[in-house]
């Protein structure tokens, strides 16, 4: 999980959106990025799980401090490890008139705990926002030595744009969230190594504001398991509330054409 603090007012934030952008391309949905925006029309959350003293800050599972030019090296450590529990999450709108999003979360643990505090925490994300006035201010404009820091296409839209760069679609976007050390009750004390246990939270969409929700179709919720104190332990994010997976999950080769002339050459067992 990798959770950034970001805002249309600031300049060197364009850095933050290039980051998640190349990585969700790279990783697909293995990459999981919430972005909580400051001082702009997309603040809808105000508080954070961490308290950046500068922006673009971010943060991956929780604790570890990330300079986002650096993200495409350092994000696969923290992937190495094996989580003490697994989640899923899947959504579906509350109600005929879609006024609320109700997410059910599952969880799964390698082995059994007795009186722990395991919880979930869910945050609502809004993906695919774009708006003819926000415009995003831009440092990187003409500064042609930070490639490194901006790479990719996305890199070159803002190096070689404006000071204000307009036009942009907003991923990512934490629009609601639940307690960030997570529910409780959400996870039973009493855990069976294997078995699963489900939790649903809904959340109301009335209050927030029609920009943001201007494409529902992309909302989305990440459920984070946390160890109670609020530590994190593992996340997932559901597809879109219209079915569609929010990243995909090809990586390296997009598709593969052969010709008609296919011979096996050799075949391998699970013995070798």
């Amino acid at each position: 999980l990798v959770e950034e603090s970001t805002g249309l007012w600031c300049g060197w934030c364009p850095r933050g959106y290039v980051a998640l952008e190349n990585m969700k391309e790279r990783k697909g949905d293995r990459f999981i990025a919430v972005a909580y925006h400051n001082g702009d029309p997309m603040e809808i959350v105000t508080k954070t799980p961490n308290s950046p003293g500068g922006y673009p800050a971010a943060y991956i599972n929780r604790y570890a401090s990330v300079d986002l030019s650096h993200i495409y090296t350092t994000w696969g450590r923290y992937t190495e490890s094996m989580p003490a529990g697994d989640v899923n999450v899947v959504v579906e709108w509350a109600d005929e008139a879609h006024t609320a999003v109700k997410a059910t979360a599952t969880t799964r643990f390698l082995k059994a705990h007795s009186e722990h505090t395991y919880r979930l925490s869910y945050i609502l994300v809004a993906d695919g926002l774009k708006n003819s006035r926000w415009k995003q201010h831009n440092a990187y404009s003409g500064q042609t030595g930070m490639k490194d820091q901006m790479p990719g296409e996305l890199g070159d839209l803002f190096i070689n744009g404006e000071e204000y760069v307009e036009g942009l679609t907003f991923n990512d976007v934490a629009i609601a969230v639940t307690d960030y050390a997570g529910e409780v009750g959400s996870v039973p004390a009493e855990i069976e190594a294997g078995e699963e246990y489900s939790h649903e939270h809904v959340f109301e969409l009335g209050g927030i504001s029609d920009a943001v929700l201007s494409a529902p179709e992309k909302l989305r919720v990440v459920a984070v398991l946390t160890d109670g104190a609020g530590r994190f332990v593992n996340c997932n994010s559901s597809v879109w509330m219209n079915g569609e997976p929010f990243a995909s999950d090809m990586s390296g080769v997009n598709g593969i054409t052969t010709g008609s002339n296919v011979v096996e050459v050799a075949r391998y067992t699970l013995d070798g």
